[in-house]
């Protein structure tokens, strides 16, 4: 299983999630497989989103495209640097 995991300061987080729901259709499409969304505890502007992923060749594509980074701009209007990683699960635990 891989993943994408970015984080970024939205400056609207109603904008954001619009936008992020929006775009659920493309990345099913391109191999998501599921995400969680998720806010700094004290700021809900400060998020974290996590999205699984058919393969790690699929997770890059999606992280390095375009669309991404143009849905990125439009939903955080004051976007400090993001970061955005590709990560592939290694061990899973019960606790």
């Amino acid at each position: 299983m891989a993943y994408v995991l970015q984080q970024f300061r939205v400056a609207d987080y109603d904008t954001f999630e619009r936008v992020f729901l929006e775009d659920g259709a493309r990345r099913r499409r391109l191999g998501s497989t599921g995400g969680r969304v998720f806010h700094r505890v004290g700021d809900e502007r400060e998020i974290t989103v996590l999205l699984a992923w058919e393969s790690a060749a699929k997770a890059r594509e999606f992280a390095d495209s375009y669309e991404l980074q143009e849905a990125v701009k439009w939903a955080t209007s004051d976007v400090v640097p993001q970061s955005i990683v590709v990560l592939e699960q290694r061990l899973e635990t019960e606790a």
